[in-house]
């Protein structure tokens, strides 16, 4: 996560629906002007996916995150499905330079969440053990358009 501008956030393939048995299969995909190419690291997400992104940096707590509303169509997702959580919690994934991240996308709601935490409090601010309490109650924020 640079800014609401740059970020990246983990994505099933497109058409996989539900999300959640589809986590294993995410990549990163990222969005804005400094990930214009597919890279070995990431794949660049789709144009018009993102419709809002609200940057939080809390210095204090150390973590960094973007929270923000999406159009789940336009990468096929089914519209009523709940969604999914990827983290950093057992899986190969990872948020640069950050112990650990959580990541959400919930196609019901068109909205999705990213956190990276740092830090001596990574495990209260990036709690992986709630995976289906969803991206209001995780990672609190702005999701407005």
């Amino acid at each position: 996560i640079i800014d609401e501008n740059n970020f990246c956030t983990m994505m099933p393939p497109y058409g996989a629906y539900p999300v959640a048995p589809n986590e294993a299969c995410a990549n990163s995909y990222c969005f804005g002007d400094k990930f214009q190419t597919n890279t070995s690291e990431y794949l660049v997400g789709p144009k018009n996916f993102i419709l809002s992104a609200h940057f939080v940096e809390n210095k204090t707590a150390q973590y960094t995150q973007v929270t923000g509303c999406m159009d789940s169509s336009v990468w096929g997702l089914n519209p009523t499905d709940e969604g999914g959580q990827m983290d950093s919690h057992g899986w190969q994934y990872h948020c640069a330079n950050s112990k650990k991240f959580l990541s959400l996308l919930e196609p019901a709601s068109n909205t999705y969440c990213i956190r990276c935490c740092n830090g001596t409090d990574v495990d209260v601010n990036c709690d992986t053990s709630h995976s289906t309490k969803g991206c209001w109650n995780l990672i609190p924020g702005n999701y407005a358009m």
